[in-house]
């Protein structure tokens, strides 16, 4: 995103300015949507979501599927790289902001 001031019909200036989390979570609001109603339909199906652990004990291997600890919102935050704790902050800033 580029932000910049312009004095007349000239810019001033003019820099990068990086995304806040809570602007990534309104451009990804609509596929995050879809993506969200299709974990929701996996619940009522009964299908969960694993990861593949491999472990290795006393010079023995083990390998198995271990249900996910992650939630939907941890998944989707993770997917489209928004970090959840910065957003959180941000929204407390914003809120404090508008006191």
């Amino acid at each position: 995103m580029k932000f910049i001031i312009v004095k007349g019909e000239e810019p001033i200036i003019a820099r990068d300015v990086m995304k806040t989390e809570c602007d990534k979570i309104v451009e990804a609001q609509e596929r995050s949507i879809a993506i969200s109603e299709f974990l929701q339909w996996m619940d009522t199906q009964k299908i969960v979501l694993c990861s593949w652990k491999e472990t290795e004990e006393s010079g023995f291997c083990s390998a198995y599927y271990q249900y996910t600890d992650r939630t939907k919102e941890q998944l989707l935050g993770d997917f489209f790289g928004i970090d959840l704790k910065k957003a959180e902050e941000e929204r407390k800033e914003i809120l404090r902001n508008l006191r």
